[in-house]
């Protein structure tokens, strides 16, 4: 029940209303500070899961019909080079696109333990480009970690430890190598800020 005061003098004032109003807008005030708080926690979670570096291209194994495994990874040959078991014979990968340090050098032995210590006891999922085989017999494809959507190719083109290496300007992925390169080299990140590339 609204409760009424009198003025003296001046007969009924207006009801006494309690203040419900305030405590409303402090309410909503918290819930949207509350909300804003969950999507920066969100994004953050976000930012770190991606900000590992490794790149995706297309929606994983299900969608890109291009795709052929899971392969097991036999050995780590070099920053660009792998064998994975295929049908139960061991087949050279040579990665498209890239070109890393050989393994002669201080650098290269540093490009080929990244390599094997992302690929170590897993498998791997392949894409080809013609053409399949390059001038070595090996098997030229984008090498794709066992999420299916994660590419070698390119997280190496990322971390600075490799140079774009294309046979065409108009293959497959080039134009996201080229520009993941020159990322890398602007931030002087990898191989670019040690002066190995220049």
């Amino acid at each position: 029940m609204i409760k009424r005061r009198r003025n003296k003098g001046f007969g009924i004032m207006r009801p006494r209303m309690r203040r419900r109003r305030r405590g409303f807008m402090r309410t909503s005030s918290n819930m949207i500070h509350s909300l804003l708080i969950f999507a920066v926690v969100i994004f953050a979670i976000a930012a770190f899961n991606g900000g590992d570096g490794l790149q995706t291209f297309g929606d994983g194994v299900a969608a890109n019909t291009r795709l052929q495994g899971a392969y097991s990874v036999v050995r780590t040959i070099d920053g660009d080079t792998i064998i994975v078991n295929i049908a139960g014979e061991d087949t050279r990968i040579r990665l498209i696109g890239v070109d890393a340090p050989e393994n002669d050098t201080a650098e290269g032995q540093e490009v080929t333990e990244f390599v094997r210590g992302i690929l170590a006891g897993s498998s791997v999922y392949l894409e080809y480009e013609a053409p399949r085989l390059d001038r070595f017999g090996r098997t030229r494809a984008y090498v794709y970690l066992n999420d299916g959507t994660t590419m070698l190719n390119a997280l190496l083109l990322e971390r600075g430890y490799a140079t774009v290496m294309t046979l065409h300007r108009n293959a497959r992925h080039s134009s996201d190598f080229y520009a993941l390169e020159a990322t890398a080299r602007q931030n002087g990140v990898g191989l670019w800020g040690s002066g190995v590339f220049e």
